[in-house]
């Protein structure tokens, strides 16, 4: 099997090929990468099984490229992306064209060469926000510029499962220890400045509901999307719904020293609350963040 992944040196995509390399099924696996984000981690990985890595620098926006990349491949798994944090730094049309049209494009690469599945992995965002519980049947309502260059990619994907197996993962926020390190999710943030601060500053009074899961678990829905466990269509995931104040509670726990700070406290904030369709086929773990921050602690070397 030879496996495409977009976006595969960064922080989701690294722990994927990592866990895809290691599948006796799996023969080569194609990563595709802008390194735009100057993090360099994936290439100091010794875990990966190097020999059937294949490193290409590439945009999403490079047509010619594209074409060349998706040749032969059995599946395309597609990651990269602006993240919600550059809903803050980068333009309206650079969301557009890179989330947006980089997905279309790939797309059209992937159905001129009879790819035969494609994996796209959007955001719970596209729900908007509500204080009911978003199911995959809900509808979209997204209300940010990143959500909604999104909520376009994922028509792509949509329109080539009427062709090849084409499966949307909506993921919430993602947490945990990875080879490549990422402090933009609202919990790996938090750890990080009561790593180095012993402070973290939260904005509101902290009930606002979130949709979070692990890393771990992340790969294990991707790696079983890869694999064929999955059906063509479009799947939430995450593992709770959890209040940022209780996220910071468990943090104190692991790093009792923590001083939390609030700014506007009388302020709340919309909440996001999802479930999954997919527990009947694979399994869903309980999530605990007090376990999650102590795995990230022990990487901790001051």
């Amino acid at each position: 099997m030879k496996i495409v992944v977009t976006g595969g040196a960064g922080y989701i995509g690294a722990a994927l090929v990592e866990k895809l390399s290691f599948l006796p099924e799996v023969k080569q696996i194609d990563v595709y990468d802008n390194l735009s984000s100057g993090n360099l981690d994936f290439f100091f990985n010794a875990q990966l099984k190097k020999e059937k890595i294949n490193f290409i620098e590439g945009d999403v926006l490079e047509t010619r490229k594209l074409k060349a990349l998706v040749k032969g491949a059995d599946v395309v798994v597609h990651l990269a992306s602006l993240d919600s944090s550059a809903s803050y730094s980068a333009s309206v049309h650079h969301l557009e064209q890179v989330n947006h049209w980089g997905t279309a494009e790939l797309s059209y690469a992937v159905e001129n060469a009879d790819v035969p599945k494609f994996i796209f992995l959007s955001t719970a965002e596209v729900y908007g926000f509500s204080d009911e519980i978003k199911t995959e049947d809900s509808t979209t309502n997204a209300v940010t510029p990143y959500a909604e260059s999104k909520l376009r990619a994922e028509a792509h994907a949509v329109r080539l499962a009427s062709k090849i197996e084409s499966i949307v993962l909506r993921s919430g926020i993602v947490t945990g220890f990875g080879s490549v390190k990422n402090y933009k999710g609202v919990a790996n943030k938090l750890f990080l400045d009561a790593i180095t601060k012993k402070r973290v500053s939260l904005l509101g009074d902290g009930k606002q509901v979130r949709p979070f899961l692990g890393l771990d678990h992340l790969v294990y829905v991707l790696e079983n999307a890869v694999i064929g466990r999955l059906e063509s269509g479009i799947y939430n995931v995450s593992q709770v719904n959890c209040q940022v104040l209780d996220v910071l509670e468990d943090l104190k726990k692991v790093l009792p020293d923590t001083e939390f700070i609030f700014a506007n406290h009388h302020l709340a904030l919309p909440s996001l609350l999802m479930a999954t369709k997919y527990g009947g086929v694979l399994v869903n773990e309980n999530f605990q963040f007090e376990q999650e921050f102590a795995n990230m602690l022990r990487y901790v070397k001051i």
